[in-house]
């Protein structure tokens, strides 16, 4: 199971950097990602297409909404981005 051992709402900001793409349980890994953060706090990811897999940007942004996070800005290309995200107040 994914569970980080902090309490609900106790972080700004995480920072996932070429992980999410290839985690085996990313939707349960997003949930508990939303629950770390505080109302307010933001979720900001890079991925690219250097690794064996990749995860469209498109994706991630159906799967942050799905767990009530809000995307808020995709830099970059189609191949190598970082999109942020915001949990609401």
């Amino acid at each position: 199971d994914v569970r980080v051992d902090l309490p609900d709402s106790s972080v700004d900001l995480v920072v996932a950097i070429g992980s999410l793409a290839t985690a085996p349980r990313r939707q349960r890994l997003l949930w508990e990602l939303e629950r770390l953060l505080r109302p307010g706090g933001y979720l900001a990811v890079s991925e690219g297409l250097y690794g064996a897999r990749y995860l469209r940007a498109a994706t991630l942004r159906e799967e942050a909404r799905a767990v009530g996070l809000d995307p808020l800005a995709r830099h970059g290309t189609p191949l190598a981005y970082t999109a942020t995200f915001r949990k609401p107040r």
